[in-house]
């Protein structure tokens, strides 16, 4: 079996993105399963353990744009064998196939709804993406949606959708993300022994990374705020965090990532909109507690009180529970880490192939 992974991502180059976690840990799996796999994305050359990779957008990061003008060009110049698979990550980055790859098995993952991130920024990427979508979806042999809340959006939508879609949540890497000492964490990072967050992600508006930076201001003994990412609110972001304990990391790599989530307190999303984050999955297998406002199927793996806690995406509901709720959030990472153990990606992997298996 061959396996075309598409995804604006690269293999090697750090980004906040559970998509490119996503691609990249299922390339593992299903190269470990005997499948070719290759990687179409964006970015220099790159060599890779798993497989292929091959470059449609010389630079990156790039936008989503170029990133579909470098797919078309890709199909009309290099055909897809005849059945192999292919398997986008977004209803949009599968059309360009529709025409060129006529014999191959499409398959699409929803990661949430991309089309509502789409609609709140651009008014023509609004009707390219809703084009893109109302043809690629019934072209699909088999869709993944990572999320039932994000499946109950497009079934809204398409109501024959559901006939042809799995359920298979995000999996976390549980040899990689696990507990670990948490001095040695800190060291590594050059974090002193006091109260520590983080907000890991893009900054984009979605996120929401102003409520979490707000949220410190005016407590009277503010924990540390790590943010590790990058996006297009950086700017506005940093002069936010003026004068304030935040410590900007930029992307941070996933061989590291599993330290710097052992060595802060809990991890904090204010994000108005979530599919089921991954980051979330491997905050709560490396012991840490998740404070999150209670979207997309986060209530699915985040139990109130024992693995973390939801607030209402204000700044002053999250000052409140970093005031009130701090030492609870310490006698949670045994039963964090154990609340992770269903989501091992050889679980997930598994249920993807025999998604596979069916489109063929």
């Amino acid at each position: 079996m061959k396996a075309y992974l598409v995804a604006g991502v690269h293999p090697t180059i750090p980004a906040a993105s559970g998509i490119r976690s996503y691609v990249l840990s299922l390339a593992s799996r299903l190269a470990s399963r005997g499948v070719a796999v290759v990687l179409i994305g964006v970015g220099p050359p790159a060599p890779v353990a798993f497989g292929e990779f091959r470059s449609v957008v010389a630079t990156y990061p790039t936008s989503s744009y170029r990133f579909l003008r470098g797919l078309w060009r890709y199909a009309r110049q290099c055909p897809v064998e005849e059945g192999a698979i292919v398997h986008a990550q977004r209803p949009d980055d599968l059309y360009p196939f529709l025409g060129m790859a006529r014999g191959a098995r499409l398959i699409c993952t929803l990661h949430g709804d991309p089309g509502r991130g789409v609609r709140e920024r651009r008014v023509l990427g609004r009707y390219l993406y809703g084009m893109a979508e109302r043809r690629t979806l019934p072209a699909a042999r088999r869709v993944i949606s990572v999320t039932e809340s994000g499946l109950r959006a497009y079934v809204a939508r398409y109501p024959w959708l559901e006939s042809k879609t799995s359920v298979i949540p995000v999996g976390v890497d549980l040899a990689a993300f696990r507990p670990s000492d948490r001095g040695a964490a800190k060291a590594a990072f050059g974090l002193h022994d006091r109260p520590t967050i983080l907000f890991a992600g893009r900054f984009e508006p979605e996120k929401r990374v102003e409520v979490v930076i707000e949220a410190i201001r005016g407590l009277t003994q503010p924990p540390d705020l790590l943010l590790a990412g990058q996006g297009r609110l950086d700017s506005r972001m940093r002069a936010l965090a003026g004068g304030l304990p935040v410590r900007f990391l930029g992307p941070v790599d996933r061989i590291r990532m599993p330290v710097l989530l052992s060595a802060v307190d809990a991890l904090v999303l204010a994000s108005s909109h979530e599919g089921l984050p991954t980051i979330v999955l491997e905050s709560l297998a490396c012991g840490t507690p998740v404070i999150a406002t209670r979207v997309g199927d986060l209530s699915r793996v985040l139990e109130e009180g024992k693995t973390g806690f939801y607030f209402d995406g204000s700044p002053g509901a999250l000052r409140d529970l970093l005031a009130m709720r701090w030492d609870s959030l310490l006698a949670m990472r045994s039963a964090c880490a154990r609340s992770a153990e269903p989501y091992s990606w050889d679980r997930v992997a598994d249920r993807v192939m025999e998604v596979y298996d069916a489109a063929l």
